[in-house]
């Protein structure tokens, strides 16, 4: 799938408050879930925002997961979409942005897991050791070059028992 494909140069203001729901969102994502809708619309109707989305560069959403860990999982594609947004309006050009994508979805799991601490994507848990080493462009290659033949039929089924989603206290200082 993708996300408008044109290619344009915009005046940063015009894109003031996406950015600052951009940055909300990415300091708290639980705390700003509503903004997911906000991100896919306006990834999916901008003119100056184009992203590919891949099952190889965003797993979850290929998993046959139910309410509410569909919501949690909604959640990484909304923090995907949110740096690779993020990263396109500061630069003032439309482009996608996986690298930017894929720190934006680890900082939002980070948050996510510290929160509802039994909620897990492997695939993620195996890709945070790529931003230890700031090899995430290595990362995203590898990811691309992955033959992407759309998702499994059946969707797998990766979560196995009931998700905790009393949240600890807010106690994350911004990272």
């Amino acid at each position: 799938m993708h996300l408008s494909a044109q290619q344009s140069t915009v005046q940063p203001a015009r894109n003031a408050a996406l950015l600052q729901m951009i940055h909300q969102f990415l300091e708290h994502p639980l705390r700003y879930s509503e903004y997911r809708k906000a991100f896919y619309d306006s990834a999916n109707a901008r003119a100056d925002i184009s992203i590919d989305i891949t099952p190889s560069l965003m797993p979850w959403y290929c998993y046959a997961d139910a309410s509410p860990v569909k919501a949690l999982d909604d959640l990484m594609t909304a923090g995907y979409l949110a740096g690779n947004m993020e990263a396109q309006l500061l630069a003032g050009v439309s482009g996608d942005k996986p690298v930017e994508g894929i720190e934006g979805v680890l900082k939002t799991y980070d948050l996510v897991r510290a929160k509802v601490r039994n909620y897990f994507v492997p695939e993620l848990d195996k890709w945070l050791a790529f931003r230890s080493g700031r090899r995430i462009q290595s990362l995203v290659d590898s990811l691309r070059g992955a033959s992407d033949d759309g998702c499994p039929t059946p969707k797998p089924q990766r979560w196995r028992g009931r998700v905790d989603l009393r949240p600890v206290p807010d106690t994350l200082s911004s990272r």
